[in-house]
Protein backbone atom coordinates (compact mmCIF):
# COMPACT_ATOMS: atom_id res chain seq x y z
CA UNK A 1 0.00 0.00 0.00
CA UNK A 2 2.72 2.41 0.66
CA UNK A 3 3.27 2.59 -3.02
CA UNK A 4 0.21 4.44 -3.67
CA UNK A 5 0.72 6.79 -0.80
CA UNK A 6 4.24 8.72 -2.56
CA UNK A 7 1.95 9.02 -5.51
CA UNK A 8 -1.05 10.33 -4.51
CA UNK A 9 0.85 13.35 -1.92
CA UNK A 10 3.12 14.13 -5.02
CA UNK A 11 0.23 13.92 -7.71
CA UNK A 12 -2.04 15.66 -5.05
CA UNK A 13 0.45 18.40 -4.68
CA UNK A 14 2.09 19.13 -8.33
CA UNK A 15 -1.51 19.29 -9.79
CA UNK A 16 -3.20 21.63 -6.97
CA UNK A 17 0.12 23.84 -6.71
CA UNK A 18 -0.27 24.46 -10.54
CA UNK A 19 -3.82 26.28 -9.99
CA UNK A 20 -2.53 28.03 -6.51
CA UNK A 21 0.43 29.49 -8.78
CA UNK A 22 -0.63 30.01 -11.89
CA UNK A 23 1.32 32.93 -12.64
CA UNK A 24 -0.21 36.32 -13.76
CA UNK A 25 0.56 36.91 -17.39
CA UNK A 26 0.88 40.68 -17.99
CA UNK A 27 0.63 40.84 -21.66
CA UNK A 28 -2.83 40.21 -21.58
CA UNK A 29 -3.75 43.28 -19.32
CA UNK A 30 -3.84 46.54 -21.33
CA UNK A 31 -2.27 49.35 -19.21
CA UNK A 32 -0.59 49.68 -15.71
CA UNK A 33 0.00 52.14 -13.19
CA UNK A 34 2.71 52.32 -10.76
CA UNK A 35 1.17 52.85 -7.27
CA UNK A 36 3.28 55.57 -5.08
CA UNK A 37 3.47 55.40 -1.41
CA UNK A 38 4.03 58.33 1.16
CA UNK A 39 7.70 58.27 1.58
CA UNK A 40 6.53 57.87 5.51
CA UNK A 41 5.70 54.09 4.60
CA UNK A 42 8.47 52.33 6.04
CA UNK A 43 6.57 49.55 7.79
CA UNK A 44 3.69 47.42 7.00
CA UNK A 45 0.34 49.20 6.51
CA UNK A 46 -2.62 49.47 4.53
CA UNK A 47 -3.37 51.70 2.10
CA UNK A 48 -5.50 52.71 0.38
CA UNK A 49 -6.24 54.14 -3.82
CA UNK A 50 -8.92 56.55 -5.12
CA UNK A 51 -9.73 55.29 -8.67
CA UNK A 52 -8.82 58.05 -11.64
CA UNK A 53 -10.22 59.20 -14.59
CA UNK A 54 -8.32 56.07 -16.27
CA UNK A 55 -8.93 54.06 -14.38
CA UNK A 56 -13.26 53.92 -14.86
CA UNK A 57 -12.38 55.01 -18.73
CA UNK A 58 -10.18 51.79 -19.56
CA UNK A 59 -10.72 49.09 -16.70
CA UNK A 60 -13.70 46.99 -17.25
CA UNK A 61 -17.12 48.33 -15.76
CA UNK A 62 -16.89 45.81 -12.94
CA UNK A 63 -13.28 46.67 -12.31
CA UNK A 64 -12.55 42.58 -12.29
CA UNK A 65 -9.49 42.94 -14.24
CA UNK A 66 -7.45 44.85 -11.48
CA UNK A 67 -4.60 42.93 -10.75
CA UNK A 68 -1.76 44.07 -8.09
CA UNK A 69 1.75 43.03 -8.82
CA UNK A 70 4.64 43.22 -6.92
CA UNK A 71 8.10 43.55 -7.44
CA UNK A 72 8.63 39.61 -7.45
CA UNK A 73 5.88 38.75 -9.44
CA UNK A 74 3.74 37.83 -7.29
CA UNK A 75 -0.07 39.32 -6.91
CA UNK A 76 -1.02 41.15 -3.93
CA UNK A 77 -4.48 40.48 -2.94
CA UNK A 78 -6.87 43.40 -2.38
CA UNK A 79 -10.08 44.70 -1.30
CA UNK A 80 -13.07 47.13 -3.11
CA UNK A 81 -13.98 50.12 -1.27
CA UNK A 82 -17.15 51.98 -1.93
CA UNK A 83 -18.32 53.97 1.04
CA UNK A 84 -21.72 55.40 1.01
CA UNK A 85 -21.03 58.23 3.74
CA UNK A 86 -18.44 59.68 2.08
CA UNK A 87 -18.21 62.67 -0.49
CA UNK A 88 -19.97 61.85 -3.70
CA UNK A 89 -17.08 62.30 -6.94
CA UNK A 90 -18.78 64.79 -8.94
CA UNK A 91 -18.61 64.98 -12.83
CA UNK A 92 -19.07 67.63 -15.42
CA UNK A 93 -21.69 66.67 -18.22
CA UNK A 94 -21.47 68.38 -21.16
CA UNK A 95 -24.99 69.24 -22.85
CA UNK A 96 -24.76 68.08 -26.65
CA UNK A 97 -28.51 68.19 -27.96
CA UNK A 98 -31.14 70.09 -27.12
CA UNK A 99 -34.28 70.01 -28.93
CA UNK A 100 -38.66 69.96 -28.99
CA UNK A 101 -39.77 66.58 -28.79
CA UNK A 102 -42.14 64.83 -31.89
CA UNK A 103 -45.17 66.31 -30.25
CA UNK A 104 -43.95 70.17 -29.46
CA UNK A 105 -44.96 69.91 -25.79
CA UNK A 106 -41.47 67.91 -24.23
CA UNK A 107 -37.80 69.12 -24.83
CA UNK A 108 -35.38 66.35 -25.31
CA UNK A 109 -31.76 66.78 -24.48
CA UNK A 110 -29.34 64.47 -24.23
CA UNK A 111 -25.78 64.66 -22.21
CA UNK A 112 -22.65 63.25 -22.62
CA UNK A 113 -20.23 62.30 -19.31
CA UNK A 114 -16.99 62.85 -21.54
CA UNK A 115 -15.71 59.08 -20.33
CA UNK A 116 -16.60 55.39 -20.58
CA UNK A 117 -17.32 53.60 -17.59
CA UNK A 118 -17.76 55.97 -14.62
CA UNK A 119 -20.43 54.53 -12.16
CA UNK A 120 -23.11 57.83 -11.65
CA UNK A 121 -26.41 57.56 -9.65
CA UNK A 122 -27.34 61.26 -9.91
CA UNK A 123 -27.94 63.76 -12.61
CA UNK A 124 -27.36 67.44 -11.66
CA UNK A 125 -29.93 69.14 -13.89
CA UNK A 126 -29.18 73.91 -13.23
CA UNK A 127 -31.16 76.03 -14.14
CA UNK A 128 -32.68 79.38 -13.28
CA UNK A 129 -36.15 78.41 -12.77
CA UNK A 130 -37.79 78.06 -8.95
CA UNK A 131 -40.72 76.10 -7.50
CA UNK A 132 -41.04 74.31 -11.16
CA UNK A 133 -42.23 70.70 -11.37
CA UNK A 134 -42.31 68.73 -14.77
CA UNK A 135 -42.76 65.42 -15.49
CA UNK A 136 -39.50 64.00 -16.79
CA UNK A 137 -38.09 60.76 -18.22
CA UNK A 138 -34.42 60.12 -18.04
CA UNK A 139 -32.38 56.87 -20.52
CA UNK A 140 -29.30 55.52 -20.43
CA UNK A 141 -27.14 54.99 -23.36
CA UNK A 142 -23.15 53.69 -24.42
CA UNK A 143 -23.65 54.39 -27.90
CA UNK A 144 -26.82 56.95 -28.55
CA UNK A 145 -28.80 54.71 -30.54
CA UNK A 146 -29.63 52.25 -27.75
CA UNK A 147 -31.44 54.03 -24.87
CA UNK A 148 -32.56 51.81 -21.37
CA UNK A 149 -34.70 53.73 -18.83
CA UNK A 150 -33.51 54.76 -15.93
CA UNK A 151 -36.51 56.70 -14.37
CA UNK A 152 -39.89 56.16 -16.13
CA UNK A 153 -42.29 59.04 -16.36
CA UNK A 154 -42.89 60.80 -13.25
CA UNK A 155 -43.24 64.11 -11.61
CA UNK A 156 -40.13 66.31 -10.60
CA UNK A 157 -40.30 69.39 -8.38
CA UNK A 158 -37.53 71.95 -8.60
CA UNK A 159 -38.14 73.67 -5.26
CA UNK A 160 -35.81 76.68 -3.38
CA UNK A 161 -32.59 77.77 -4.77
CA UNK A 162 -30.87 80.60 -4.88
CA UNK A 163 -32.93 83.67 -6.79
CA UNK A 164 -29.90 85.46 -7.81
CA UNK A 165 -28.52 81.65 -8.98
CA UNK A 166 -31.16 79.78 -9.74
CA UNK A 167 -31.32 75.86 -8.41
CA UNK A 168 -31.09 72.21 -9.07
CA UNK A 169 -32.78 69.58 -10.06
CA UNK A 170 -31.62 65.94 -8.90
CA UNK A 171 -32.39 62.79 -10.73
CA UNK A 172 -31.39 59.74 -8.80
CA UNK A 173 -31.38 56.59 -10.13
CA UNK A 174 -29.69 53.03 -9.87
CA UNK A 175 -25.90 52.78 -10.10
CA UNK A 176 -25.00 52.98 -13.38
CA UNK A 177 -21.81 53.27 -16.08
CA UNK A 178 -24.06 55.18 -18.74
CA UNK A 179 -22.18 57.37 -20.81
CA UNK A 180 -24.89 59.16 -22.02
CA UNK A 181 -28.20 60.32 -20.46
CA UNK A 182 -31.23 61.57 -22.43
CA UNK A 183 -33.65 63.59 -19.86
CA UNK A 184 -37.12 63.86 -21.87
CA UNK A 185 -39.18 67.05 -19.94
CA UNK A 186 -42.86 67.30 -20.31
CA UNK A 187 -44.23 70.44 -20.33
CA UNK A 188 -47.63 70.89 -22.26
CA UNK A 189 -48.90 74.20 -22.20
CA UNK A 190 -46.33 75.78 -20.06
CA UNK A 191 -42.82 77.27 -21.52
CA UNK A 192 -39.78 74.60 -21.18
CA UNK A 193 -37.74 74.81 -18.38
CA UNK A 194 -34.16 76.22 -19.94
CA UNK A 195 -31.42 74.05 -17.99
CA UNK A 196 -27.75 75.44 -18.61
CA UNK A 197 -25.56 73.38 -16.92
CA UNK A 198 -25.21 69.56 -15.34
CA UNK A 199 -23.47 67.23 -13.40
CA UNK A 200 -23.06 64.02 -12.37
CA UNK A 201 -22.67 62.16 -9.30
CA UNK A 202 -20.96 58.81 -8.27
CA UNK A 203 -20.11 56.85 -5.64
CA UNK A 204 -16.12 56.99 -4.67
CA UNK A 205 -14.57 53.79 -5.22
CA UNK A 206 -11.01 52.81 -4.07
CA UNK A 207 -9.41 50.03 -3.27
CA UNK A 208 -7.13 48.85 -0.60
CA UNK A 209 -4.29 46.15 0.19
CA UNK A 210 -1.34 45.97 2.89
CA UNK A 211 1.80 47.29 1.47
CA UNK A 212 5.06 45.98 2.16
CA UNK A 213 8.20 48.64 2.04
CA UNK A 214 10.30 45.86 0.65
CA UNK A 215 8.13 45.24 -2.46
CA UNK A 216 7.19 48.27 -5.06
CA UNK A 217 3.79 47.48 -6.80
CA UNK A 218 2.00 48.05 -10.04
CA UNK A 219 -2.10 47.86 -10.79
CA UNK A 220 -2.48 46.10 -13.89
CA UNK A 221 -5.85 46.79 -16.03
CA UNK A 222 -7.64 46.72 -19.04
CA UNK A 223 -8.38 43.48 -19.54
CA UNK A 224 -12.26 42.50 -20.91
CA UNK A 225 -11.48 38.73 -20.29
CA UNK A 226 -10.18 39.18 -16.50
CA UNK A 227 -12.85 37.91 -13.68
CA UNK A 228 -12.82 38.93 -10.92
CA UNK A 229 -10.20 37.42 -8.15
CA UNK A 230 -12.14 35.13 -5.44
CA UNK A 231 -9.95 36.96 -3.19
CA UNK A 232 -11.49 40.31 -3.37
CA UNK A 233 -14.76 39.06 -1.81
CA UNK A 234 -12.99 37.71 0.92
CA UNK A 235 -10.52 40.50 1.74
CA UNK A 236 -11.23 41.87 5.20
CA UNK A 237 -10.10 44.66 6.46
CA UNK A 238 -12.27 44.40 9.85
CA UNK A 239 -9.95 46.26 12.96
CA UNK A 240 -8.50 48.23 10.47
CA UNK A 241 -11.46 51.96 9.76
CA UNK A 242 -11.35 53.30 6.57
CA UNK A 243 -10.20 56.75 8.16
CA UNK A 244 -6.92 54.74 9.09
CA UNK A 245 -5.98 53.99 5.44
CA UNK A 246 -3.40 55.52 4.41
CA UNK A 247 -3.49 56.90 1.30
CA UNK A 248 -1.09 55.74 -1.64
CA UNK A 249 -1.30 57.73 -5.49
CA UNK A 250 -1.34 56.29 -9.16
CA UNK A 251 0.94 56.94 -11.55
CA UNK A 252 -0.12 58.64 -15.20
CA UNK A 253 -1.05 55.04 -16.73
CA UNK A 254 0.88 53.32 -19.48
CA UNK A 255 0.34 51.00 -21.89
CA UNK A 256 1.45 47.98 -22.28
CA UNK A 257 3.53 47.81 -25.57
CA UNK A 258 3.62 43.25 -25.46
CA UNK A 259 -0.05 43.78 -25.28
CA UNK A 260 -2.13 40.49 -26.66
CA UNK A 261 -5.73 40.63 -26.62
CA UNK A 262 -7.32 37.56 -26.27
CA UNK A 263 -11.36 36.12 -26.50
CA UNK A 264 -13.72 37.24 -23.77
CA UNK A 265 -14.61 33.98 -23.78
CA UNK A 266 -11.38 32.64 -22.62
CA UNK A 267 -10.40 31.60 -19.43
CA UNK A 268 -7.92 34.22 -17.88
CA UNK A 269 -5.12 33.87 -15.28
CA UNK A 270 -7.05 36.32 -13.27
CA UNK A 271 -9.99 34.17 -13.20
CA UNK A 272 -9.32 32.25 -10.21
CA UNK A 273 -12.54 30.63 -9.63
CA UNK A 274 -12.38 27.47 -11.83
CA UNK A 275 -8.76 26.92 -10.53
CA UNK A 276 -9.77 26.79 -7.01
CA UNK A 277 -12.69 24.43 -7.31
CA UNK A 278 -10.47 22.18 -9.47
CA UNK A 279 -7.57 22.69 -7.03
CA UNK A 280 -10.11 20.93 -4.49
CA UNK A 281 -12.14 18.31 -6.90
CA UNK A 282 -9.27 17.29 -8.37
CA UNK A 283 -7.39 15.84 -4.61
CA UNK A 284 -10.96 14.31 -4.12
CA UNK A 285 -10.88 12.01 -7.17
CA UNK A 286 -7.23 10.97 -6.45
CA UNK A 287 -8.41 10.07 -2.78
CA UNK A 288 -11.22 8.50 -4.11
CA UNK A 289 -8.69 6.30 -6.21
CA UNK A 290 -6.61 5.49 -3.42
CA UNK A 291 -9.23 4.63 -1.37
CA UNK A 292 -10.51 2.06 -3.70
CA UNK A 293 -6.52 0.56 -4.03
CA UNK A 294 -6.42 0.51 0.03
CA UNK A 295 -9.78 -1.35 -0.08
CA UNK A 296 -8.78 -3.88 -2.91
CA UNK A 297 -5.05 -4.45 -1.17
CA UNK A 298 -6.85 -5.05 2.12
CA UNK A 299 -9.24 -7.77 0.73
CA UNK A 300 -6.01 -9.34 -1.05
CA UNK A 301 -4.43 -10.23 1.83
CA UNK A 302 -7.07 -11.26 4.14
CA UNK A 303 -7.08 -15.18 3.99
CA UNK A 304 -9.93 -16.83 2.74
CA UNK A 305 -12.31 -18.32 4.60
Amino acid sequence: MRRFLPFYIVLTFLFGASFASAEFNSEHWKYNKNIVPRDSMTTEVFVSIDFDTELYNEARVDFGDLRIINSEGGETPYGLISDALEQPRKYEVKITEREDGPTGTETVMVFDLQGDGIPTDTLLLMTTELDISRDIILEGSDNQKNWNVLLGRQNQTVSGGDPSVGSTLSLHYPDSSYRYFRVTVFHGIEKPILFHGASALGPLRRLAFEYDPAFTYILHYGNPAARLPDYVGRTSFEGVGLTSLIPARLSQDVFNEAYVPIPQTSEEDGSSSSRSIAGVIFPIIVGIFVAGHILFWRRKQTPAA
